[in-house]
């Protein structure tokens, strides 16, 4: 199964939200269907993140991580984040 994430884009109008989830085998003519309304904005999420958005993020996560070695990024401890 796949999931899609879909909301009307109507900028007058409030915009609502819906989640669908469909059988594989029906999804790319699902898709196909939905983006013929121009209304519709759909994000994929079925797939997680791209292989280039990881590794951005691991590449940022190491840099993040070399500057705090060399104290240019302030860190806390993790309990603050539950005593806040």
């Amino acid at each position: 199964m796949q999931t899609l994430k879909s909301s009307a884009f109507l900028p007058e109008m409030e915009r609502k939200s819906i989640t669908l989830t469909i059988p594989n085998k029906k999804y790319k003519f699902f898709l196909e269907l939905l983006k013929n309304f121009n209304f519709i904005e759909i994000e994929d999420i079925s797939d997680g993140d791209s292989k280039e958005h990881v590794l951005a993020n691991l590449k940022q996560g190491f840099k993040d991580m070399q500057a705090i070695k060399k104290n240019k990024l302030k860190t806390f401890p993790v309990e603050d984040l539950f005593n806040a």
